[in-house]
């Protein structure tokens, strides 16, 4: 767009300066054919006019001339043997009885439609008659009144046949000259080329002759009354009185630049999108090219981390060239940033991963110590407490083990830590001979170790307590249901039940239910028990997002 402005004055300058010499071409064209048109002319031009001259020099000389007629008759046949083209001359007096006459005779005109329309005239007139009274023949007859005491007293009157007129323009000055039409500031053709009777159908349709007047000198493009086009360039004879339009033939080498129909504002137009075009392309191979290609190398380094290529930089400009130096170091500078950020990364893994594997194993030393002290217990009751705290133990060994041998991304699969707590406490229960069934329903979850710790000692204790106190009344298998599920996307439910029967729990503590619900404060959770004489029922629910943010910082 910006480049399109740019060039946009250049492009405005060049459609007016187009639009002046297109301008000028047409009317040097026009002036041309209107030359040519008058040059053809020129012939009937002075016949007429010298026909004008003649009239007007008749009239003058009227009034003296009528008073010895056979002087005048003299006189007016001496100038029509001068000038062989004039047919007949004669003082025509207001009575219409002509006695003064080239052709030595008296003459009766009154009752003539020619004497009748124009003795009125105080002007000069030019006409056409048909089928003249005297010679027969169709002429052009001009008509000069003159006056005594400030009243007509008649006309001069000088007869031109049709046939000496159109025998002047034999010599046209080309052939896409095709006619040559004279008529006058009222609009009636006086004389053609042509065939006089069918004129009217080679008349330009859309222009009345009439009503050319001072604009009379002009060129211009029309069909003619039986639809065929062609040029017509019209010319005055006598100003504002007669004048001549010459038909050309449309497709000549002098009309053609009038009919031309491709608009002036085409050329600078196209110069006008060229440039544009060749701009874009300068612009394209100097400068977007290249940002496109440093644009790929942009995306490639981000996607795959491959350095920029140096292919084809001699053919940058300098600030590109600066431009992707610089890029390059960066990308460099990032690389090997992020090489020192993963070698820092894997070694703080390694640490924790070394972290949780020394405190698994102190803790399974203290639990094999634990056992030593069973093993030199006195009392079954101490026994019994001891083998609780080293079942504690255990499962934050096992918690632990988990943390550096299968965590992803610094969670751990809690599902997998729960199985396990429940297989260890079935197993124990199966060896005392209780002969437990387990039945288990868990998903496999992700959870950060604050979540994890407490859930899984949470379980622990729950599956303790269910060791200690399950049983039946019928004497079937004592049965345990461990379920674990999402309820939603952020919401988890542990559901452990477990069959009751007559256990004397006389002798417990309560300390497995304080810790089942410290390790739920933990987790944020909600608890439920529900209890009846034959089944046992913790739900505990808890909202999973409550301890990302914290798992994330820390």
């Amino acid at each position: 767009m910006l480049l399109a402005l740019a060039l946009l004055p250049i492009g405005l300058i060049a459609i007016n300066q187009t639009n002046l010499l297109s301008s000028q071409a047409r009317e040097n064209a026009e002036l041309a054919l209107l030359a040519l048109t008058e040059k053809a002319a020129s012939q009937e031009r002075q016949v007429i006019q010298r026909g004008i001259g003649i009239a007007d020099a008749i009239a003058a000389l009227a009034l003296r001339l009528s008073q010895d007629t056979e002087n005048c008759q003299t006189y007016l046949k001496a100038l029509v043997d001068s000038y062989p083209r004039f047919s007949f001359l004669a003082i025509v007096p207001k009575d219409g009885r002509i006695t003064c006459a080239s052709d030595g005779n008296s003459h009766d005109v009154s009752q003539s439609e020619g004497f009748l329309d124009h003795i009125g005239d105080t002007s000069a007139t030019i006409s056409v008659n048909s089928n003249a009274p005297i010679s027969g023949t169709s002429v052009v007859v001009m008509r000069q009144p003159f006056l005594e005491k400030d009243a007509i007293a008649g006309y001069a009157l000088v007869s031109i046949p049709h046939a000496n007129l159109a025998s002047t323009v034999a010599d046209r000055p080309t052939e896409a000259l095709q006619e040559i039409i004279t008529f006058d500031a009222d609009g009636e053709v006086l004389t053609t080329t042509g065939d006089f009777e069918t004129v009217a159908d080679r008349l330009p349709s859309s222009q009345i002759l009439g009503e050319f007047g001072s604009e009379a000198t002009r060129a211009f493009i029309d069909t003619d009354r039986s639809g065929r086009r062609k040029v017509f360039a019209v010319v005055p004879i006598e100003q504002r009185r007669i004048y001549t339009m010459g038909v050309w033939e449309p497709d000549s080498p002098y009309t053609s630049i009038l009919k031309a129909r491709v608009p002036p504002v085409l050329f600078p137009g196209l110069m006008w999108l060229i440039s544009l075009g060749v701009a874009l392309f300068a612009v394209h191979t100097l400068v977007i090219r290249h940002v496109n290609r440093l644009g790929r190398e942009m995306a490639r380094f981000a996607s795959r981390r491959e350095l920029p290529s140096f292919a084809g930089a001699a053919e940058l400009p300098s600030e590109l060239q600066a431009l992707e130096t610089r890029f390059a170091s960066m990308a460099d500078a990032i690389l090997r940033d992020e090489a020192d950020l993963e070698n820092a990364l894997r070694e703080k893994n390694v640490l924790i991963r070394e972290v949780h594997h020394r405190v698994k194993n102190n803790l399974q030393l203290i639990s094999s110590i634990i056992n030593m002290q069973i093993r030199k217990a006195d009392h079954d009751e101490t026994r019994e407490g001891l083998r609780r705290i080293q079942d504690r133990v255990l499962s934050l060994a096992t918690i632990h083990r988990d943390l550096y041998q299968t965590s992803i991304g610094g969670r751990v699969d809690v599902g997998a830590l729960i199985e396990e707590i429940v297989g260890h406490a079935a197993d124990v229960g199966n060896d005392k001979g209780d002969g437990v069934e387990v039945t288990t329903d868990i998903e496999r979850i992700m959870l950060y170790p604050d979540q994890a710790v407490p859930l899984s000692l949470l379980a622990s204790e729950a599956a303790t307590n269910a060791m200690k106190y399950a049983g039946t009344d019928d004497g079937t298998r004592t049965r345990i249901d461990v379920e674990l599920k999402k309820t939603s996307d952020t919401t988890v439910r542990f559901v452990f039940a477990n069959s009751m029967g007559d256990v004397d729990d006389s002798d417990g503590t309560g300390l497995g239910t304080q810790l089942i619900n410290a390790f739920s404060i933990q987790l944020g959770a909600t608890t439920d028990v529900q209890q009846t004489d034959d089944r046992y029922v913790l739900t505990v629910s808890f909202d999973i997002a409550a301890f990302s943010e914290e798992s994330d910082t820390a």
